[in-house]
């Protein structure tokens, strides 16, 4: 029997935008109903429109019955009754949907009290024992939302939605901006709460992984329409429409088989021992020092002239702390950085401009890294203008810059509101272009896009990268779509490289259980795939960067260290791993900092 039903539901804002037009869906207890569609399909105006969150002005028509009960043309009084007890949401970003200055336990507890009769003191207890059912312990219930990790967030949000066993639980985009390994325990974590209270999940997202896992049903929207539904390995296997097949068929991997680099050609940029530390502090206008947080401790690697090193980690592992002391320029505070052959601890202000034509980069959100009072033809000249082209000649090469990343020319009149996601990137690398530099970094440059989206962007940094010869440096916590880019890999864990070498060779056969952790997390998008294998589950949170363990720094989390003689863990315990080669037989170019490797196990320590 399905608990939740939709019929024939339409919304039209205030502007005129029907942002949903005759959709239907139905999702039965215990089971989970995924929703994917691209960016501005109407997949969040409908979760909304179920909900009663519609902004003032939205005009909803159609039916929602919640056990039978219709639930349009309801008052919010009477909508808040339902919400929260029956009907429960988890929303994307949960930093913006907490309360900044109450604890999470406090927030938990308050929704316990709002639709039940308890005192404070027992709405307490329910909250550290809805708390624990997701994994947080106790003393996390004290902190505030900005002191714990957005995986941990995520899971008070879910927490607070399972508080009162609701019949339905909407979930819109849970999981789009968080790591792998944390993407797969939230998951884990929203599926158990909700077989738990034996509700109907309905899932929003526009990652086909994450439906070929999760859901048992999926439904395909396009243009505010549900223009496919079914079970989901029908559905993943025989799309019955190509809107379906574009969004849940990946594209292969472009980047195997792709030739190495050949060593001849000239290393762009050579990292070296780099370090960065920052002092914390507690207390009073900071006024006491907590420790020494060791963001990047000793990181070396080096890109070549037409390739592409892939930096991939957990977030907080220190990923975009080392594009920012390279795009900086400057002294590193230890180590050595050397762009296009120049040591920029050496560099003066007018060496470091000059050096800044080499270097560009393309932000993970283009609408913020955009000036929105700027058209796209002022936002493409302005690096020109800055390094002294002439008007006329700026003029032409913004047409050649929109031309080269697939833009029409009408576009350039445009302001970036104006724009799709995967227009504004392409605006985002057409200005990184600009001064046709040699080294191109790239800060999460897909994360938040859509699947088709986000493949033509791929594709256009391949070509891109081909055509113009460039060294890019891809840092990503998404190693589904390393595979499209990189030719290498290295992977970051607390602040180290802890393994590296040819994304073939690390992704075929990994030798770090870390590694193997972080691809076992992404989903395949095969839902028969995705139920018959083994994933490796890592658990745990990363170290504390300003109280790291001696020893590896991974064993806390590890799976192998679990399984150590005595003598094996105390190894762990107090020595710290140097990188070497992977196996013995090759050389460093695939190499791992492990006492332990899996690929060593394999063949017999």
């Amino acid at each position: 029997m399905s608990v939740l039903r939709v019929t024939d539901l339409t919304v039209r804002y205030a502007s005129g935008v029907r942002a949903v037009r005759g959709a239907c869906l139905t999702a039965g207890a215990g089971e989970v109903l995924g929703v994917v569609g691209e960016s501005g399909a109407g997949k969040t105006a409908l979760a909304l429109a179920v909900m009663g969150l519609l902004p003032d002005g939205a005009r909803v028509t159609g039916s929602v019955r919640l056990r039978g009960e219709e639930l349009l043309g309801r008052t919010d009084a009477e909508l808040s009754r339902v919400r929260g007890k029956d009907l429960a949401m988890v929303f994307q970003d949960p930093l913006s949907s907490l309360n900044p200055v109450r604890t999470v336990g406090d927030q938990v507890a308050e929704g316990v009290r709002v639709h039940s009769r308890v005192s404070r003191a027992a709405a307490r207890v329910r909250a550290a024992e809805l708390l624990g059912r997701v994994g947080i312990a106790a003393r996390h219930g004290r902190a505030y939302p900005h002191e714990l990790s957005g995986g941990m967030r995520q899971r008070v949000m879910i927490a607070m939605a399972v508080a009162h066993d609701p019949a339905v639980i909407v979930a819109d985009e849970p999981v789009t901006a968080l790591d792998a390994t944390v993407r797969a325990r939230v998951l884990d974590v929203l599926r158990a709460a909700g077989e738990a209270a034996g509700a109907a999940i309905v899932l929003i997202t526009h990652d086909p992984g994450v439906v070929a896992g999760f859901a048992d049903r999926v439904m395909v929207m396009h243009a505010g329409r549900s223009v496919e539904s079914g079970p989901v390995e029908q559905v993943f296997r025989r799309p019955g429409t190509p809107h379906a097949g574009r969004l849940l068929r990946p594209v292969s991997p472009a980047g195997e088989g792709r030739p190495s680099r050949s060593p001849s050609r000239p290393v762009v940029l050579e990292v070296d021992g780099l370090v960065r530390h920052y002092v914390s502090h507690r207390g009073p206008l900071g006024l006491r020092r907590a420790g020494v947080v060791r963001a990047v401790d000793g990181v070396g690697f080096a890109v070549r002239e037409g390739e592409t090193l892939a930096l991939v980690g957990e977030s907080g592992c220190g990923k975009t702390t080392v594009l920012m002391e390279i795009l900086r320029l400057s002294r590193p505070q230890g180590g050595r950085v050397c762009v296009c052959g120049r040591d920029t601890a050496s560099l003066g202000a007018g060496d470091r401009k000059a050096l800044r034509r080499e270097v560009q980069m393309v932000f993970q959100d283009p609408f913020a890294a955009l000036n929105p009072r700027m058209r796209v033809a002022d936002v493409l000249a302005e690096p020109l203008t800055a390094h002294g082209v002439p008007r006329a000649k700026s003029r032409n090469r913004v047409r050649e810059l929109m031309e080269s990343v697939g833009l029409e020319p009408d576009l350039a009149r445009r302001y970036p509101h104006g724009l799709s996601g995967g227009q504004r990137q392409r605006v985002g690398i057409a200005r990184a272009l600009a001064l046709e530099p040699r080294l191109l970094l790239l800060d999460e440059p897909v994360t938040a896009l859509d699947v088709p989206v986000r493949a033509e962007i791929l594709a256009l940094l391949r070509r891109l990268r081909d055509r113009f010869g460039m060294a890019c440096l891809f840092v990503t916590h998404d190693l589904g779509v390393v595979q499209h880019l990189a030719d290498r890999v290295a992977v970051m864990y607390a602040g180290r490289i802890v393994e590296s070498g040819p994304v073939g060779s690390v992704y075929g056969e990994p030798a770090h259980p870390y590694t193997r952790a972080l691809l076992d997390a992404v989903p395949p998008a095969d839902p028969r795939l995705e139920r018959r294998r083994d994933r490796v589950v890592l658990r745990g949170e990363p170290p504390d960067p300003a109280s790291l363990p001696a020893g590896c720094r991974f064993r806390s989390r590890c799976p192998r260290y679990a399984t150590l003689t005595a003598f094996e863990g105390a190894l762990c315990e107090n020595d710290d791993p140097l990188p070497r080669p992977a196996r013995t037989e090759e050389t460093a170019a695939h190499s791992v900092a492990c006492h332990f490797p899996l690929v060593a196990a394999r063949g017999g320590r």
